[in-house]
């Protein structure tokens, strides 16, 4: 299975690699509204979910099912990180640290991941999101650092499972910072803030 993809190149060789991964029926270009928050000299790796949704766009994983489609969820993990090694080592990106900007159900996919030990990120934005716990323990590595930006009013993710998921975030370890905005399903005008210093931070 092979992912959509848009990379750019950054201004310079040796910034961090931001990774953007839109959420349920999305696309490639619906997460570029996410770049003004990050570095100019970053390089930007844009992907694309592979499942086609009856809504329109591209999912991660089929949410109209009345079991979790495991099978479908786990290839769809296999391929993001592929591609991921793919384009660090096609753009000799491998010594340079990784972040990634998830919006709900792609940070459900980054978040995934990190804690099932299939990939680790440096920073991991969780954009109007949640985690996706692993059937196990979680990995925890941290020097991982999060950062959460959630609608106080978000009608598709509740703010109540957000702060349940950042709790246990805390007490396995994890730094994360936790900004909310009196919004619904997406990001406020203080996480936006908030997100470009948690970016423009050079400690990756």
């Amino acid at each position: 299975m092979e992912l959509q993809t848009r990379f750019e190149r950054g201004e310079d060789d040796y910034s961090p690699l931001h990774l953007f991964v839109h959420g349920k029926a999305g696309n490639l270009d619906i997460m570029r509204i996410f770049t003004r928050v990050i570095p100019t000299t970053a390089h930007k790796l844009f992907v694309e979910a592979p499942y086609p949704d009856k809504r329109g766009g591209f999912s991660w994983w089929d949410t109209d099912t009345e079991v979790f489609p495991k099978e479908q969820f786990e290839q769809a993990q296999t391929a993001l990180v592929e591609t991921i090694v793919r384009f660090r080592d096609q753009e000799r990106l491998n010594a340079l640290p990784i972040a990634a900007l998830g919006f709900s159900q792609g940070s459900g996919i980054l978040t995934s991941l990190q804690l099932g030990g299939r990939y680790q990120f440096e920073k991991i934005a969780i954009l109007a999101g949640f985690v996706k716990w692993p059937e196990g323990d979680p990995v925890v590595t941290p020097k991982t650092k999060f950062f959460w930006g959630h609608g106080e009013q978000d009608e598709v993710v509740s703010i109540a499972r957000a702060e349940r998921d950042v709790r246990r975030l805390l007490e396995l370890g994890y730094q994360v910072d936790f900004v909310k905005d009196p919004v619904g399903h997406k990001v406020g005008s203080s996480a936006m803030r908030s997100l470009k210093s948690f970016f423009e931070t050079v400690d990756y």
